[in-house]
């Protein structure tokens, strides 16, 4: 409840959303709930900037309409890189 959040709206929110979760307005999703991969599945995105964090990489990615952050395991993203980007099984809470 307390963690860091994303919040996505308009279309990116519709793109990455499914079933009941894509009516609302809103969609909150914490970084660890994107699954970043390849840029030819899911939303197009571009990694802008890579942190180390200790146990995980953060990602800033850019979306058409919103920069997120995300999480990643492994070094295996570098900034510039085209990426595709999806949600986590039941992932994220719809604000309505």
């Amino acid at each position: 409840l307390f963690g860091d959040y994303n919040l996505l709206r308009g279309a990116d929110r519709r793109s990455l959303a499914t079933g009941p979760r894509a009516e609302g307005p809103a969609l909150l999703v914490r970084p660890e709930d994107f699954v970043v991969g390849p840029a030819d599945g899911g939303l197009p995105g571009t990694v802008r900037a890579v942190r180390f964090l200790g146990s995980y990489y953060e990602l800033e990615i850019v979306l058409p309409e919103h920069t997120v952050r995300a999480r990643a395991g492994t070094a295996a993203f570098t900034p510039g890189d085209a990426v595709g980007v999806t949600l986590a099984a039941g992932a994220g809470w719809e604000l309505g």
